[in-house]
């Protein structure tokens, strides 16, 4: 940590100095925090034909609102971003409305012929289920070396779980399953990069660890949420232990934390636990229940920038852009106020209005969120969009040649 001044161009970190230079516009950030703006790997922006649960726009305001910069949206759409006309769909609305930088994953495909065509687009990967497994096999072959396939350890027996005295077991079977699902990903999948996604249990993280995978969690799985209702139901089931997980990502086992934000409407959250859909909205809080870890002493500031931006960058594969300050990183800030700290009630900009977190602590606070070298929100406030949002993943055929999708302003 160092006091100085971020010289920004062109929506890129040109280098440092102890002075402002004559000219140009300043933002002071007096003796505040700045590090590199936030990134969430793994969130369901809905959109498409599930626009009345969340949308492009209203959930990339929700992330930029909580210090997050750069999203990467999941392919549980209707369509399925399986085919090239929806994904190339997404990728559109998401140049038009996205508040934030933004990736997709694409869904796995039956055909080869399919998975080519999705291939030739600027996606950040693949996600992949245990039940993928048959088709990742016949198809692997086609799968570049170096592109991400992110696996969802989840399995249909999780939405099954309710809060009866057979809750333990179900749960205890699934973690067995879940660490299976890792190990069967890795021997199909051959090259490819895998990562493991909202790991719950310290099984899962031996078992992608053995097979060199990343991992991330969630803070719905390291935290206790004080509620027994649809709302504080996800897939993968959450432990009644969360401490174990907590202390994982305490002591460095875990990547990097990630929102797995799942909104829904408040009626059906409101469903019987046994038919309502599981998934919690919570990308306006993550990061700053994840910060308390910091205020109590756990965590220090570079464990939180690692966990919340630094790692996801390496792990998206786009870690010279992202997650750092340096010359030549895309200009994307967080400007962190220490001394905030709030009670939550619900969200503010996500469709998905209730929240398990309700009541809980909140420490820390973005006083100002830019994006590059724009600044987009102050004090929770998202202003107007004055930047072209930039989508930095290449297609997986063109990543050799360096190529950046998108410009921004100015």
């Amino acid at each position: 940590m160092r006091d100085a001044c971020i010289l920004i161009s062109g929506g890129t970190v040109k280098g440092f100095s102890a002075n402002p230079p004559p000219g140009g516009r300043i933002y002071n950030a007096g003796s505040r925090y700045v590090v590199p703006g936030l990134i969430d790997l793994h969130v369901h922006l809905r959109g498409l034909r599930l626009s009345y649960k969340e949308d492009e726009e209203s959930g990339t305001k929700a992330a930029l609102s909580a210090g997050i910069t750069l999203v990467v949206d999941m392919p549980n759409t209707l369509p399925p971003l399986k085919s090239p006309e929806a994904l190339d769909a997404k990728l559109s609305i998401l140049e038009a409305r996205s508040y934030t930088d933004y990736g997709v994953y694409a869904g796995l495909p039956e055909e080869k012929s399919t998975l080519r065509s999705l291939l030739s687009r600027p996606i950040a990967g693949l996600k992949i289920y245990p039940r993928d497994m048959d088709v990742l096999a016949r198809l692997s072959p086609l799968i570049p070396r170096d592109l991400l396939v992110v696996l969802h350890p989840e399995l249909p027996e999780a939405d099954k779980v309710h809060a009866d005295s057979d809750e333990q077991r179900a749960v205890l079977r699934h973690e067995y399953m879940e660490a299976a699902a890792v190990l069967l990903a890795a021997d199909t999948l051959h090259s490819a990069r895998l990562h493991v996604t909202h790991v719950t249990s310290p099984s899962t993280i031996r078992a992608a660890r053995s097979i060199g995978a990343t991992i991330d969690t969630t803070v719905n799985y390291i935290y206790s949420l004080q509620c027994r209702d649809c709302l504080c139901k996800v897939n993968p089931p959450r432990r009644r232990r969360p401490w174990d997980m907590l202390l994982r990502v305490i002591e460095g086992d875990i990547d990097c934390i990630a929102s797995d934000h799942a909104p829904h409407t408040s009626r059906e959250k409101s469903m019987d636990y046994l038919i309502c859909p599981p998934g919690i909205a919570g990308i306006e809080h993550w990061p700053w229940l994840l910060y308390g870890l910091v205020a109590a002493g756990a965590l220090s500031l570079d464990d939180y920038v690692a966990l919340a931006s630094r790692n996801p960058a390496r792990i998206l594969g786009i870690r010279d852009l992202y997650g750092v300050l340096a010359p030549g990183a895309r200009a994307n800030i967080l400007v962190i106020d220490t001394r905030e700290r709030r009670r939550i009630i619900g969200n503010m900009f996500s469709k998905a209005k209730e929240t398990p977190y309700w009541m809980m602590e909140a420490r820390g606070a973005p006083k100002a969120v830019f994006i590059g070298g724009c600044l987009a929100a102050e004090d929770g406030v998202v202003g107007e969009r004055s930047f072209n949002p930039l989508n930095p993943f290449k297609p997986p055929a063109q990543r050799r040649e360096g190529v950046v999708h998108g410009e921004p302003k100015g």
